[in-house]
């Protein structure tokens, strides 16, 4: 039994294998609709690259976007795709697959350079927000440090409101008697 659903497994696993490289086909024809093409290259792009959006070794959600999400986009892309463009491209993929794939660095590269781009974007960014945390989460220490001329005594807020804090009618500032003076003609 469990001999029975291996193989079901394995020859499933290799079907999936001949409709990516069929997309592959497909997706460099000329008869192939622009918002297909541009599908198409991120499915193909997702099941060749060495690296999976939920990583494989996470049981059972691992192997969750590869049973789920490239047979829903093959699904999809087989209805954007014209018949007559995934039959020619079918023979051309079974050709490609006895002949031997080929290896495609330039792919391999820009595949490996995006991952590192988000990698080193994820540092960078996991690294700022432990040394440099939002004002609402630093410590009191954090806060000490960027402005050391602070003490622990509570700052007094002038309030104009308050009659005292006022500056007396003949202690105005010059901007002040000059406001005033202009008040006084206008009336």
């Amino acid at each position: 039994m469990i001999k029975q659903n291996i193989d079901k497994l394995k020859a499933w696993a290799k079907r999936l294998k001949s409709e990516i490289y069929t997309l592959y086909v497909a997706m460099r024809d000329p008869r192939t609709p622009p918002h297909a093409k541009l599908f198409a290259m991120l499915v193909v792009g997702y099941a060749l690259s060495p690296i999976d959006l939920i990583p494989d070794f996470i049981p059972v959600l691992g192997l969750l976007d590869d049973l789920i999400l490239l047979p829903l986009g093959i699904v999809l892309l087989k209805k954007l795709i014209p018949p007559i463009v995934m039959a020619a491209s079918r023979r051309q993929a079974d050709a490609l697959i006895r002949s031997g794939l080929p290896a495609s660095r330039n792919a391999a590269m820009i595949v490996v350079a995006i991952w590192a781009l988000v990698l080193t974007c994820a540092i960078w960014w996991a690294v700022n927000r432990i040394l440099y945390p939002p004002a609402n989460q630093r410590d009191d220490w954090q806060l000490e440090s960027i402005n050391p001329d602070s003490s622990n005594q509570p700052t007094q807020i002038n309030d104009s409101s308050d009659p005292q804090s006022q500056t007396p009618a003949n202690e105005s500032s010059p901007a002040q008697s000059d406001r005033d003076r202009g008040r006084s003609r206008e009336r």
